[in-house]
């Protein structure tokens, strides 16, 4: 499987961490290609929030709304019930060919900033709303979020 890495000369620790995603990418792109959406949800932080749509939930905010046309989803419920919104044809393709990228040095971090901050991977899908972010936690990942274009 190729995944494309940070081009600039990595350190041991970002080569560790490159290694853990890969893995992670593994099981990930395995769940969903054979539709598990149970294992794809255990791979998701929660909240899942959609910056496309300008709609998300902040952890632990009761009153916050999720609109139903979002694909922000506050808990594995939502996701689960979501799943297909957040899961395109395009998405899925996207995981098929292993379109995945960690941030990059004056693409990401430019003065309008990109999709992923320092640490974070992207799932590179042509279209923009078809991005994913996925973020170190703790030391494994989790799918995130879709990131906002301004």
């Amino acid at each position: 499987m190729q995944i494309s890495f940070p081009a600039q000369a990595a350190t041991p620790a970002q080569n560790a961490q490159a290694a853990r995603f890969h893995g992670f990418f593994v099981a990930f792109r395995t769940a969903v290609l054979k539709g598990d959406r149970n294992a794809v949800a255990s791979m998701t932080q929660f909240p899942f929030k959609d910056f496309r749509s300008g709609n998300y939930c902040e952890p632990g905010d009761k009153a916050c709304k999720v609109s139903p046309d979002s694909a922000a989803s506050r808990d594995r419920a939502q996701f689960l019930a979501k799943y297909d919104r957040i899961f395109t044809p395009a998405v899925v393709a996207a995981i098929r060919a292993n379109r995945v990228r960690g941030f990059r040095h004056g693409v990401d971090d430019g003065e309008v900033g990109g999709p992923i901050a320092a640490g974070e991977y992207l799932l590179d899908a042509e279209d923009v709303g078809d991005q994913r972010v996925f973020v170190p936690v703790g030391t494994s990942w989790k799918l995130a979020r879709i990131p906002f274009y301004s």
